[in-house]
């Protein structure tokens, strides 16, 4: 299944996922 559907990609979106040094999808499944 595809999560990219089900969550926002402002906070989830590779950009932000790389800026963060991976942290962000812990923040990105947090704040989901």
């Amino acid at each position: 299944t595809s999560w990219n559907s089900a969550h926002p990609s402002r906070g989830c979106s590779q950009e932000n996922l790389v800026s963060t040094g991976g942290a962000g999808l812990f923040y990105c499944f947090a704040i989901n």
